[in-house]
């Protein structure tokens, strides 16, 4: 950008930022009082029901859970350990669920404990279906080959239903309530009198049903089957009358709609079909559900119905119109490593591995893998490389510090499922689903040694701590002890069982040799004599990793239903026995240091255990693509600053959005030092930090930890709709506080204000309660809705939150759009170069959108024409503007600082001297924007020290001349930024508060861009042509360089991310524009 005249966007006064005064709702409750919800969904969802109510779809998931998702916003808030099937009680109170390990499971949904549990005697621990009867006494359960019948006010069996001709695996009740319907795994279904076991029907097919109901009007029972056979039954001539299927595409899920007119169905092609029930003939609708679905429900009102399979899609029944879907972003760990020698963890599973920096609790980078799933991970003894084994028998080695490959080990022939280095660092071992373990030169890539003395895959391979021994273990029982050098067994066992084999380990000394069994068992082998000198006795459920403790006196271990277990090595005693976790193990690895294992499975979450208590201390969740969360066991997080939609928090079995607690719970000093590897420097750092950013929303810890009494409110009408056709919505709200006045009202839909960023005044009305009617026009689409009440102490309410989607007629949006420009100013010692022409470029590529707006309404103040009365006229026009258009204002000039660091933007006539004079205050621009119909409003300022500056730690002093390289700021008496009171590594506090945390402010709801940070300056120069920021910013929107993902739009936080990242470059560092304001609920179009 080198050129014979640059100049900096800043007048000599300098930069400030607005003091925020924001009263945020924080509760009365104690950190124990709420709980952080990530949302993460399921691996896959097998089934769902909705409660009784339809405010809540219970789903099940593939990964061993069962979760709870709030039907207005289609976010999770609870987790069951759970499988196979779900019901409610018809009251509502309870939820039962089946297990894979020999229980039924029945909990109160208000506070989530188990309120009963039924155990199964039988040797199959899978329990796969659950059924309440109409009262909620009694309660149906299947295992395979067994129904029982349980009174829960007795907790006792009180029927065991037994045929020879059937092999339980499905319940349903009747309609009317006296019949139990039971299908069986051979393809039979037996209707039983409930009551006295009696049986009723017999029905049978050639192939296992996964499903059956009843039709509502309690004469038909239909049936799939695992082929994808829908058969429905007479139950008054117990023939059959219809055998339904699609020879292209199975049929996966079906049901009845609530008056009995249709058989719903959904199929493999993700299509939805309706057939009519009494001629079995498909009508001519067809829906795309987006994904195949495993299982479909109407709600009980029978307004909707739901298709759980990826993810859940919510559609309005009467005319099948979407209403929305919960999506499961779920990554499942397959694969988990600790490096030996720094503090880093690498977890992996679909599509490539995460690496994680333990002193800093962030993810820190990602390795992409092409070809599909990581089964497992290794790092080199030295900690600087590390080896994936994937799923089609490849083995790349990586430099994961930078993210690139080093090469690639070709020779399996199918997926890797274990990989050891030798403690030198000169060996990789391999076993694979091949059959074959091989030895292999990491420095070069080649073979060294290949055992294919194998008649089944090798799930674990292990070289011992002396480098002289591999273990192996895997299908068919098949355990094996190699001295490496000589390639002889040493140790050579074929288990009775024929059972595979996944936990292996060699005590610290090499002496000994561990193998865990599908049955619990742990047996630990002295490899010098062959002797097998201890046994460990877990439980039934298999171990699915072991490793001996350091110092060779404990074993850690975990098994396949999620628990953390550590032994006594010698006596084999139960040291810590963990909780069951409600997932699936697939993964696990112990820190260098020995403090950790983490242990990982199908719900996507890394737990961090402390090996001495066994306690889990910490949890690493992938949310989406780039974004993750790390949060403690009691509920305090840090997250990346775009994951704000994969949090939630519950209080009282009701969700709350991630702004309510945010300000309490979002503590990166707290994660950083619990996990124990992060330097006190930076400890205090983080502490500062959040400090900084409790002081910006005038709160303090103190105030935070105190017993904080609040106002309170609620919605005062009817159930508002998901989804209305209707644009002007009417609710009632009611508001009240027993001890103050109230103050004023807030109501936001999608964090927009619509009384202004002040709200409704209540103080004149002079009450501590309210019924207050409200009317407000939806926006096109989703609309959340959020309304708060704060009293007169200032004390803001918890924010009551629903949502409702506009589902009607759509007109067109019109574009406003407000370009100013300054390069000509009275005091022509400040005149710019490119201001002027920045506003009139923006003007001109955004007005020729005339193809994504009806209208374009472009207003535009140049130079004199830029004085603080036409500015302030402009909100005249934007008043003019509906809900759905967009406003974009845009202000290109200097940015100036007063003596109190107050923030002007200069007006033509400004006096530099005394910003005051005629000065545009940033609050009057925003201003512009605050209370006016449209809602999609974005502001971008190409100015000197537009973004906010820190008041606590910015020094100023008399101005003087300034050359910086290709930058000249012209001398005059004024103000100067000369530093900061203190700095924290690479940032001060305010900095790394900022790229710490969300911007809670709302403000008028507006997204604001600024060119540059509080203490920078803005560049322009005539290598572009225009300011730095501006460039960047046509660039991005007419080059198309902004849109990320592809997909032809450019979004504000696409624009955003790019801007940022391209003034960066182009200046050096020196300049980075901030989001001094963000809309986290909209993200809306600007191309």
């Amino acid at each position: 950008m080198k050129s014979r005249k640059h100049f900096n966007r800043c007048a000599i006064a300098i930069l400030a930022a607005l003091t925020i005064i924001f009263s945020s709702a924080i509760s009365h409750l104690t950190a124990q009082d709420i709980e952080t919800v990530v949302q993460i969904g399921h691996s896959h969802i097998l089934g769902l029901e909705f409660s009784p109510d339809d405010k809540a779809i219970a789903t099940i998931g593939g990964e061993g859970s069962i979760k709870l998702w709030n039907v207005e916003s289609g976010q999770e808030y609870r987790t069951f350990e759970g499988d196979g099937s779900v019901d409610f009680s018809k009251d509502g109170k309870y939820i039962a669920m089946g297990s894979r390990y020999f229980k039924a499971y029945v909990h109160d949904i208000q506070t989530g404990e188990r309120a009963f549990e039924f155990e199964h005697q039988n040797d199959v621990p899978y329990i796969s279906s659950v059924q309440f009867s109409e009262s909620g006494r009694y309660l149906a359960t299947a295992a395979r080959g067994a129904a029982n019948m349980w009174d829960l006010t007795k907790s006792q069996l009180i029927h065991a239903f037994y045929d020879p001709a059937i092999y339980v695996v499905n319940l349903k009740f009747s309609p009317d309530k006296k019949s139990l319907a039971g299908s069986g795994a051979e393809g039979s279904v037996i209707v039983w009198d409930w009551m006295s076991g009696e049986r009723r029907h017999l029905f049978v097919t050639d192939s296992a049903l996964t499903s059956i109901t009843f039709s509502p009007d309690n004469r038909y029972l239909a049936g799939l089957t695992n082929a994808g056979m829908l058969y429905v039954w007479s139950l008054e001539t117990d023939q059959p009358v219809h055998t339904i299927s699609m020879a292209a595409s199975p049929i996966k899920a079906f049901t009845y709609s609530p008056n009995g007119e249709y058989l719903v169905t959904v199929n493999a092609a993700n299509k939805i079909h309706f057939w009519d029930s009494q001629s079995g003939n498909r009508t001519a609708t067809e829906l795309d559900n987006g994904f195949a679905g495993s299982a479909i429900r109407f709600s009980n009102s029978g307004e909707y119905f739901a298709i759980g399979g990826d993810g859940v899609s919510l559609w309005h029944a009467s005319d099948n119109r979407l209403v929305r879907r919960f999506i499961s972003q779920v990554k499942v760990v397959e694969a988990i490593a600790f490096n030996p020698k720094m503090p880093y963890i690498a977890i992996g599973g679909r599509k490539g591995a995460r690496i994680w920096n333990l002193k800093t609790a962030q993810l820190m980078t990602s390795l992409d893998i092409a070809t599909g799933y990581i089964y497992t991970m290794a790092f080199s003894s030295d900690g600087k490389m590390l080896a994936i084994g994937e799923t089609d028998g490849n083995i790349t080695l990586w430099d994961w510090k930078t993210g690139k490959q080093i090469r690639a080990l070709t020779g399996h022939s199918n997926g890797i499922y274990s990989l050891s280095f030798s403690p030198d660092g000169k060996m990789l071992a391999s076993g694979s689903a091949d059959n074959t373990v091989r030895i292999w030169n990491p420095d070069n890539g080649q073979q060294i040694h290949l055992f294919d003395e194998y008649d089944g895959g090798i799930f674990a391979v292990r070289i011992s701590p002396d480098g002289k021994l591999m273990g192996t273990a895997g299908k068919h029982g098949s355990v094996r002890v190699w001295d490496i050098k000589d390639h002889l067994p040493l140790l050579s066992l074929n288990l009775p069982q024929n059972e595979s084999l996944y936990a292996i380990d060699f005590s610290s000394d090499s002496k000994e040799f561990a193998y865990g069994n599908a049955h619990g068992q742990v047996d630990i082998w002295d490899i010098q004599y062959g002797e097998k000198p201890t046994i460990i006795q877990t439980d039934r459920i298999w171990i699915t990793s072991l490793h001996f403790s350091s110092d060779g006196k404990r074993l850690l271990i975990s098994t396949g239903d999620g628990r953390c277990m550590i032994y006594n090595r010698s006596t084999g005693e139960t040291i810590i026995s963990g909780e069951k976790q409600p997932q699936t193990l697939t993964a696990a690895s112990v820190s260098g240091d020995g403090k950790y294992m983490a242990i990982g499975g199908w719900d996507g979450k890394a737990k961090i255990h402390d090996t001495t208590t066994g306690d889990q201390i910490a949890s690493l969740v992938a949310i989406g693509e780039k974004d993750y969360i790390s949060i403690t066991s009691d509920f305090h997080y840090q997250a990346s600053k775009n994951a704000h939609k994969g949090v939630a928090f519950r209080v009282d079995n009701k969700l709350y959005p991630f702004e309510q607690f945010d300000l309490r719970l979002n503590r990166p000093d707290v994660v950083v030092e619990t996990l124990g590897y992060g330097s006190p420097e930076l400890v205090k750092a983080y502490h500062q930090a959040y400090k900084k950013r409790l002081r910006k929303m005038n709160f303090t810890e103190e105030m935070l930890g105190s017993d904080f009494h609040l106002p309170e409110i609620s919605l005062h009408s009817s159930k508002i709709p998901l989804t209305t056709t209707n644009k002007q919505l009417k609710f009632q709200l009611r508001a009240v506080d027993n001890l103050y006045n109230l103050d004023r009202l807030h109501v936001y839909v999608n964090d927009v204000p619509i009384y202004g960023s002040s709200g409704l005044d209540l103080r004149s009305r002079n009450t501590q309660s309210i019924v207050e009617q409200i009317e407000l026009t939806l926006s096109n689409g989703r609309n959340k809705i959020q309304f708060s009440v704060v009293n007169q102490r200032g004390a803001e309410s918890l924010r009551e939150t629903f949502e409702t989607v506009y589902t009607g007629t759509q007109a067109p949006a019109d574009l406003y759009l407000v370009t100013i420009g300054v390069s000509q100013y009275q005091d022509e010692r400040f005149n710019l170069e490119y201001a002027a022409k920045d506003a009139i470029d923006l003007e001109t590529l955004l007005s020729g959108n005339s193809g994504t707006f009806q209208n374009i309404y472009p207003i535009k103040l140049l130079n004199s024409e830029a004085t603080l009365e036409n500015v302030l006229n402009v909100k005249k026009n934007l008043s003019k503007s509906r809900v759905d258009d967009v406003v974009v204002l845009f202000f290109a000039g200097h940015g100036l600082l007063d003596a109190d660091l107050n923030y002007y933007l200069a007006t033509t006539d400004i006096d530099f001297r005394n910003p005051a004079e005629n000065g545009l205050p940033y609050e009057m621009l925003e201003g512009l924007l605050d209370g006016i119909p449209a809602r999609k409003k974005l502001m971008m300022i190409d100015a000197c020290h537009s973004g906010e500056v820190d008041r606590d730690e910015t020094i100023l002093a008399a101005k003087t001349n300034i050359v910086d390289n290709n930058v000249k700021v012209r001398s005059f008496r004024g103000l100067e930024v000369i530093g900061l009171k203190k700095k924290v590594g690479l940032s001060n506090s305010f900095q790394l508060m900022q790229n710490l945390f969300a911007n809670l402010n709302r403000g008028s709801g507006a997204m604001v861009i600024s060119a540059a940070g509080g203490e920078e300056f803005a560049y322009e120069g005539q290598g572009v042509a225009n300011g730095v920021f501006t460039h960047s910013v046509l660039v991005g929107i007419q080059q198309k360089s902004a849109d990320s993902n592809g997909d032809g739009q450019i979004v504000v936080s696409e624009l955003r991310d790019f801007v940022t990242a391209q003034v960066k470059t182009l200046t050096g560092g020196k300049q980075t524009p901030t989001s001094r304001q963000e809309n986290l609920e909209f993200d809306f179009r600007v191309n």
